[in-house]
């Protein structure tokens, strides 16, 4: 499996970002802002995810989906990894800035 940013121009896979999202216009609001990489295994998009920088010291991870036929494989397991990795590198720059935040959702 590998897992890579969408290149420009290329169409971001729509029908798995709505397993996780209501609408196209859902996925819309958040798509022209925000960075969506997926997850490839024997030439398919198997998995994709969406965050955004939101400002200097928060983040946001918009979508998470697997392919249906793809899940219970550890797909979300490894995209899940990859966001921890790349949020703890955001929380890194944060916390060498002393601009250290907690937040929480829900």
């Amino acid at each position: 499996m590998r897992i890579r940013k969408i290149a420009p121009g290329e169409a971001p896979p729509m029908a798995l970002l709505l397993l996780a999202d209501p609408s196209e216009e859902a996925v819309a609001s958040y798509l022209d802002t925000a960075e969506c990489f997926i997850a490839e295994a024997d030439d398919a998009v198997v998995g994709t995810y969406v965050t955004r920088k939101i400002s200097e010291d928060r983040a946001e991870v918009f979508n998470i989906a697997v392919a249906e036929a793809w899940q219970g494989r550890g797909i979300n397991r490894a995209i899940s990894l990859i966001i921890c990795v790349y949020i703890s590198s955001f929380l890194e720059q944060l916390w060498k800035s002393k601009h250290w935040k907690w937040y929480s959702t829900g």
